[in-house]
């Protein structure tokens, strides 16, 4: 893990160097203090999920680009199933990308696992919009999406393939951990897509009534 978030911490650094960002400019657009980005590029301090994508956005680049073991730029890539990194999202679960970048790239894959209860802010009145297609498929677990004015419940075998132009948000539900993968069209406006859903929209719940 160790060596994991210091190969990204220094991408971050030499996306920012080619960009031609101080550490002050870099903050302002990602809206992540100075001083935490600095012991980010130094090895000084463990980022969250959360911090590495506000980061990824300021310097223009898919969240997904910072886990890669090398930059996109062949006309295919294979990843093998030891090679995927599952990147933890403390109290809510993991995100693990399954497919490598080719250059011109404009497909995602991950797979995804949510503890129980986890879902929206409460009273936040966010509702998570993404300007592509969306295709999720649950592996486990059960799913309930609220998609343009309608509940939909989803259990382990289902998939849904929706315009997300509607406004959506998702709770998951029963017991245990839900999983399921996420397939999304992908492109520079893709920092403003699945990664902040699932680590900087989401919270715990309130236990339901009756349980």
């Amino acid at each position: 893990m160790k060596e994991e978030i210091e190969r990204v911490a220094t991408r971050i650094r030499d996306w920012r160097v080619e960009a031609r960002l101080t550490l002050q400019q870099l903050a302002e657009i990602s809206g992540v203090s100075a001083s935490t980005i600095h012991k980010i590029e130094n090895h000084q301090t463990m980022p969250t999920v959360v911090i590495l994508i506000k980061v990824a956005k300021g310097l223009n680049r898919r969240p997904s680009e910072l886990f890669e073991e090398a930059a996109a730029g062949g006309r295919f890539a294979v990843r093998r199933h030891w090679e995927q990194k599952v990147v933890s999202m403390e109290g809510q679960g993991a995100v693990t990308p399954l497919a490598g970048m080719i250059s011109n790239n404009k497909l995602d894959l991950w797979r995804v696992s949510l503890l129980s209860g986890v879902g929206p802010k409460e009273g936040s009145g966010e509702v998570w919009q993404y300007k592509r297609e969306l295709v999720i498929l649950v592996e486990d677990g059960s799913i309930e999406f609220r998609i343009g004015g309608e509940t939909l419940s989803l259990g382990a075998g289902d998939s849904i393939h929706f315009d997300t132009t509607l406004p959506h948000s998702w709770i998951t539900l029963g017991d245990r951990a839900v999983q399921f993968i996420c397939l999304a069209a992908s492109s520079s406006d893709f920092q403003d897509g699945f990664p902040d859903l699932v680590s900087a929209n989401v919270g715990r719940l309130p236990p339901k009534k009756g349980k």
